[in-house]
């Protein structure tokens, strides 16, 4: 994903970070369970979780993985959104791909820089202000 590592993120496939000392800056792309091998539909979460909150949780409940899930909320605080919560229209936004569209790319690109801002716009401020769980 270009557009997110033009902003600061990393990682591949699902998953994003924002790296951060002291938080869990990540957004993951998350699949219907509808998807097919021709098609695929997704939508975006994202959570803010602090480092520390994180580690608290994980000596609590050792079972949780060593980084959260934007996509489960695990009781450590933070603040977790769905992408339609931040974007303009306010209902759920799920996209989607076939085979024998043009390429993602192109079907990308005009929303592409519109939900990076909203990513951004969401995880910045959050990190700032220290929300709930960030330390």
């Amino acid at each position: 994903m270009p557009h997110l590592r033009t902003l600061g993120f990393k990682g591949s496939g699902q998953r994003y970070a924002l790296p951060h000392d002291k938080a869990w800056a990540q957004l993951d792309f998350q699949k219907s369970r509808g998807n097919a091998a021709r098609s695929v539909r997704f939508t975006v979460n994202l959570s803010v979780i602090g480092k520390a909150a994180w580690e608290r949780a994980r000596e609590e409940s050792p079972w949780l993985p060593v980084r959260p899930n934007p996509n489960a909320h695990c009781g450590a605080g933070g603040e977790m959104a769905r992408i339609d919560t931040l974007l303009p229209a306010g209902s759920d936004v799920w996209w989607s791909f076939g085979t024998g569209d043009v390429s993602v790319e192109e079907l990308a690109e005009p929303h592409a820089t519109d939900v990076c801002t909203v990513i951004t716009n969401y995880a910045v401020p959050c990190l700032n202000r220290g929300p709930a769980g960030l330390s």
